[in-house]
């Protein structure tokens, strides 16, 4: 019997022992599911990489919340590791991405309507970086393809996101140029693909005469202002906007108080007076008005936005109502019922300034 008790008490006590240990064991054992998680891959605790990161950030991948860290390798110090963990996970996962010499001082996060990136920056000279984008797809960091050119942009300035997929870099070519790109986050398959690119020379242009500082000055400034990308096509539809006191490409109709539009909008480039008249420069339109009431008179567009010519708008208001010719420019009016619409362009007939005025 004695012997019996003995044996009881020791499977027993191996039993407790047993649960002690497998319980030990469940709470070393990492909590992440994120891909990759095989035991080839190498791993880091969390902690040390928290402690050791250049950058780290949190990436949403739909519903899921990833951490990624950024840490330099023990045996090259010029070159970056990138791993990833599960939202309070213990241990990180390597990646297959590796980089060499990017800008540690300039790496940066932007989150898209769908997509959460990471930004690397390849110096290629003091002002001018090559730009890498990384995106997360089930716990797995990849390099988003990039079609239509390089990715180029000011080294000390983040790139633009200017609306759910839309994100906008800028350069200076030389003193007096620069290039301003508009890129489209595209899904299914991920790709940043080029949408618009649009080359400035400072001393050109319908804004130049306004502006105090160079485009690619004011672009810089403001992390709220970018270079006008979104393109009008002049439609049936326009038109009958138009002649309802509706400007192109813009929401504020003739009228609209001033002052409504900058509690709206307050990130404008400058205002001031222009023959006499009080104006409210966006990058996108010009807003002139009244000084006595801050009505909104007139809504002018710069010609960049407008991939149109004299002939289109020809074919779809008649022949102007007043034109005149100088120096190259040719100065046009057409009526939109009780609203005017008055156009510059080039002697080839593409519209370098279009405005919408009431009669």
């Amino acid at each position: 019997m004695k012997k019996y008790l003995y044996i009881l008490m020791l499977t027993t006590l191996m039993s407790g022992c047993m649960n002690e240990s497998k319980v030990n064991k469940q709470e070393m054992e990492p909590s992440s599911t994120v891909a990759h998680e095989v035991d080839e891959v190498e791993k880091q605790q969390v902690a040390v990489l928290k402690e050791n990161a250049i950058y780290e950030t949190t990436m949403m991948d739909g519903e899921k919340s990833y951490e990624v860290y950024i840490s330099s390798n023990q045996n090259d110090s010029s070159q970056y590791s990138f791993f990833v963990a599960e939202e309070n996970g213990k241990m990180a996962y390597s990646q297959e991405l590796s980089y060499e010499k990017f800008n540690k001082n300039n790496i940066y996060s932007l989150n898209t309507n769908k997509q959460s990136l990471i930004i690397l920056s390849l110096e290629k000279s003091e002002e001018v970086s090559s730009l890498r984008v990384i995106s997360i797809d089930q716990g797995i960091l990849k390099e988003v393809p990039i079609e239509g050119g390089e990715l180029l942009n000011l080294t000390d300035r983040k790139l633009k996101s200017l609306s759910q997929n839309i994100l906008q870099s800028a350069y200076p070519v030389n003193q007096n140029e620069s290039i301003f790109l508009s890129w489209e986050l595209q899904t299914d398959p991920l790709v940043l693909s080029l949408h618009d690119e649009a080359t400035v020379t400072e001393d050109s242009g319908a804004y130049q005469t306004l502006l105090d500082l160079s485009w690619i000055d004011i672009w810089s400034e403001t992390e709220e202002v970018f270079y006008p990308y979104e393109n009008i096509e002049l439609t049936k539809e326009v038109i009958e906007r138009a002649k309802m006191g509706i400007p192109m490409g813009g929401p504020y109709p003739i009228g609209t108080n001033i002052e409504d539009i900058k509690k709206s909008n307050p990130y404008f480039i400058q205002e001031g007076i222009l023959h006499g008249q009080q104006y409210l420069m966006y990058p996108e339109t010009i807003y002139f008005y009244n000084r006595e009431d801050g009505a909104v008179s007139t809504v002018a567009i710069p010609g960049e936005r407008l991939q149109s010519s004299l002939e289109d708008l020809k074919k779809l208001l008649g022949n102007p109502v007043r034109q005149e010719e100088e120096n190259g420019v040719i100065y046009s009016e057409f009526l939109a019922d009780k609203y005017v619409i008055k156009t510059y362009a080039n002697e080839s007939g593409d519209i370098k300034q279009l405005s919408l005025s009431k009669q």
